[in-house]
């Protein structure tokens, strides 16, 4: 189940360094790691770099249809995956909060990149991998 695998790890205060998409994933990049959590749900510490894939429903002809991003600022708009894909590689995504909803299975990462807050709302979730590799 897609919230168990999201649970196993803290994300508040962790840094998403990279994404990128193909036609059915999303990868995040975490290259200070996420945070291992204890059995009482309490962070531990940092794991080694990480990546996670995100599946989506192949019934969406693009990921882009899965996906909505809002950008929080002076003002309130919508930017594009690939806008919000340049805006990482330029600098950091910091997480707030990581949330699932079973209705749509849908993930929302709270978040933030200097002075501006992102909704990135991912839709139609059916997998969320966790990957630790060696830099």
């Amino acid at each position: 189940m897609i919230y168990d695998k999201i649970m196993k790890f803290g994300y508040h205060d962790t840094d998403v360094t990279g994404i990128s998409y193909d036609e059915s994933r999303i990868i995040l990049d975490f290259e200070k790691g996420i945070y291992d959590i204890d059995a009482l749900g309490r962070e531990k510490c940092l794991t080694s770099f990480t990546k996670i894939i995100i599946t989506v429903d192949t019934r969406y002809a693009k990921i882009t249809n899965c996906v909505e991003i809002f950008e929080i600022g002076r003002k309130f708009k919508t930017i594009s995956l690939e806008t919000f894909c340049n805006l990482v590689k330029k600098s950091t995504l910091g997480i707030d909060n990581v949330y699932y909803s079973r209705f749509n299975s849908i993930i929302l990462f709270e978040c933030g990149i200097k002075d501006k807050i992102y909704m990135f709302y991912i839709d139609g979730c059916t997998n969320f991998e966790v990957f630790f590799l060696d830099k």
